[in-house]
C-alpha cells in the first residue's frame, strides 16, 4: 500500500479509479482510501462522492478527445470528417478506461456537472460543424451526424472488445482507417455535394 502526501492525493485517487475500471473492481470511497492509504475523510476532501471522481475521469477523456480532434489538419470538410472518424477510434483503442467512463459508466448530461457537460458538448461539435459544413441541407447534416457518430462508436466498441480480431473474414477490417472512410464514403458518398465526392 502506497503513501501519498497533500500535494498529490488527488492525483493518486484519480490514478487509482483509473486502475479500478480497468481491473473492473468494486469502486466506492473506502476502496478509494485503502488502496492510497488514506481515510475516506482524506478522500472526501476531493471527491464529495464516487460521482465526482468519475466525472473528473471523464472530463480527462473529453478534453484529450477534444485536442485530438483540434489538431485535425484537412483540406476538405470530408477529409476532416473522416480523420475525426479514425481518431475517435485512436483514442478509445488508446484509453479505453475514460473511453468506457466517458459514454457507459457516467451521465455527463447531468447539470451538477456543468464543466463536464460543455466538454462534452464541445467535443461533439467537433463532428457536427464538420457534417453541416459538409452536408448545407440541415435535415441531412443531422442524419449524418447521428449516421457518422453511431458508425464510429460502433466500430470503435467492436474494436475495444477485439470482435475485428476474431472475424472468419479478416480482410473485411484491413484497418481502421479503411473501415472508417469505407463505412461513410458508402452511406454517404453519393449525398455529398459534388465538389466533395
Amino acid at each position: 500500500m502506497a503513501h501519498y502526501h497533500h500535494g498529490n492525493l488527488k492525483q493518486a485517487l484519480l490514478n487509482v479509479g483509473l486502475h479500478f475500471i480497468k481491473q473492473e473492481k468494486p469502486l466506492t470511497i473506502r476502496s478509494l482510501a485503502k488502496a492510497v492509504d488514506v481515510t475516506p475523510a482524506a478522500v472526501y476532501r476531493h471527491f464529495t462522492n464516487k460521482e465526482a471522481l468519475l466525472a473528473q475521469l471523464a472530463e480527462e477523456g473529453f478534453k484529450k478527445m477534444h485536442q485530438a480532434f483540434s489538431d485535425i489538419k484537412a483540406p476538405t470538410a470530408k477529409e476532416r470528417l473522416f480523420r475525426i472518424g479514425e481518431a475517435y477510434i485512436h483514442f478509445a483503442l488508446n484509453h479505453p478506461e475514460h473511453f468506457h467512463i466517458m459514454f457507459s459508466r457516467f451521465d455527463w448530461h447531468s447539470e451538477t456537472f456543468d464543466e463536464l457537460t460543455e466538454l462534452g458538448n464541445a467535443t461533439f461539435e467537433s463532428l457536427a460543424s464538420t457534417c453541416r459544413e459538409l452536408m448545407p441541407d440541415e435535415t441531412q447534416a443531422e442524419w449524418l451526424i447521428a449516421a457518422t457518430w453511431s458508425q464510429v462508436h460502433g466500430y470503435a466498441m467492436l474494436s475495444l472488445r477485439k470482435c475485428t480480431d476474431s472475424c472468419e473474414q479478416p480482410e473485411l477490417f484491413p484497418n481502421d482507417a479503411a473501415v472508417i472512410r469505407h463505412l461513410i464514403e458508402t452511406t454517404w458518398g453519393p449525398h455529398f455535394p459534388e465538389s466533395d465526392r
